[in-house]
């Protein structure tokens, strides 16, 4: 809590930028992934981190840990120094740290073959990757010394602290000016769980066609049992933001189907029915035009005015 409040103070000092939105959230990925692939290979030999070392090293031992990790994780990670902690003990007062943090997860983390979680890290990077121009600058930049605080201070949070858990602190600063993600209303994925688990015994799917932060469906599946569930986010920050939630949060990656999209210029999902459609509907549509409703084949009256659009728009969605 102490670590995410000071990265939030700190960012009062400071102006954030869209660019800075997307490491952050790459960070907490990076953390994740490394630490909970440390925490099951710590049990899985019954060791310590200089024991995972030497497993590394090794190389039948490592061909070992590399097996189960793929079985029982969906990953690994093939070199020792790629592990968060030991890239930003090794590397963190490098003029390079910014470059080595974007890269060495990418040319170092391996995915059991079908995992269709391979496809969104690589959706997550490509996002990091297109945002990344700025790092390029140089090492006393303002806005890089910042990212490498930040950087700093997610390595030193702990996964499993119970207190105050790591999911809390990635939505603490996901919800903060470092991100600027708007969060659904808790009450709003409340109530909308409550409809749906009182009318549907069995639901095969769900879909969301307005994301947001992913709280409805996420917290919906929580609740029921969803073999899968399909979203449409057009902001390509929220996007990345629920894909590396739902990482964190241990979703298994075959059930989910998060579409880069924004549903106002196509509400549907390959002609698919759903069980059920769940959203909290933004209240403002800015990109919302005639010419995007009528892309739809939907009737627009001829003296149609702006303030009718999302009357418009809801009678033609049918998301009651």
């Amino acid at each position: 809590r102490n670590i995410v409040n000071g990265m939030i103070r700190s960012s009062r000092r400071n102006k954030s930028s869209v660019n800075l939105s997307y490491f952050v959230l790459y960070a907490f990925l990076y953390k994740y992934l490394s630490d909970n692939l440390k925490y099951y290979l710590s049990r899985l030999i019954d060791g310590t981190m200089g024991d995972i070392k030497r497993c590394y090293a090794d190389f039948d031992e490592k061909q070992s840990m590399r097996e189960n990790a793929l079985n029982d994780l969906g990953y690994f990670i093939e070199n020792f120094d790629a592990l968060l902690d030991q890239l930003v003990g090794e590397r963190y007062v490098d003029e390079f740290f910014i470059g080595d943090f974007l890269n060495t997860l990418k040319e170092n983390i391996v995915f059991s073959k079908g995992n269709p979680a391979s496809e969104y890290f690589d959706t997550i990077i490509d996002a990091v990757d297109n945002s990344s121009k700025f790092y390029m600058m140089d090492y006393d930049n303002e806005l890089n010394l910042m990212l490498i605080d930040y950087i700093y201070s997610i390595s030193k949070l702990d996964l499993i602290e119970d207190d105050f858990t790591f999911q809390q602190s990635y939505n603490q600063i996901a919800f903060s000016r470092i991100v600027k993600i708007l969060p659904t209303p808790e009450y709003i994925s409340h109530i909308l769980t409550k409809i749906v688990s009182s009318q549907k015994e069995d639901i095969f799917n769900v879909y969301d066609p307005f994301l947001r932060d992913a709280s409805t469906l996420l917290n919906l599946s929580k609740e029921v049992h969803v073999p899968n569930i399909y979203g449409k986010e057009g902001n390509r920050v929220y996007y990345i933001y629920g894909l590396i939630r739902a990482f964190i949060e241990g979703f298994d990656f075959r059930n989910i189907f998060f579409y880069n999209q924004n549903a106002i210029e196509s509400t549907t999902i390959e002609d698919m029915s759903f069980d059920a459609i769940v959203s909290k509907i933004p209240n403002r549509f800015r990109d919302v035009s005639i010419s995007a409703l009528k892309s739809q084949n939907l009737e627009i009256p001829k003296n149609v005015k702006n303030n009718n659009f999302r009357d418009k728009l809801f009678s033609n969605l049918d998301l009651n």
